[in-house]
């Protein structure tokens, strides 16, 4: 199983979100392609409209795309 770097990187760096970091993204995950690729997707999305947006809009995919 990957190691999480996310929960010890966060709580190090004081934010609640990768994308809160001044270095995201960063390489400090070594998780699959597709499931890096999707939280770096995540990630930039609430970034760009928000945490609560994301939340929102998140309501509305499918939980398996």
């Amino acid at each position: 199983m990957p190691f999480c770097a996310a929960r010890t990187c966060l709580r190090e760096k004081g934010v609640d979100f990768c994308f809160e970091c001044d270095e995201f993204p960063c390489g400090r995950n070594s998780y699959a392609e597709l499931l890096e690729k999707k939280g770096r997707d995540n990630n930039g999305r609430m970034k760009e409209i928000g945490v609560g947006a994301f939340y929102e809009e998140s309501l509305q995919r499918p939980c398996y795309e």
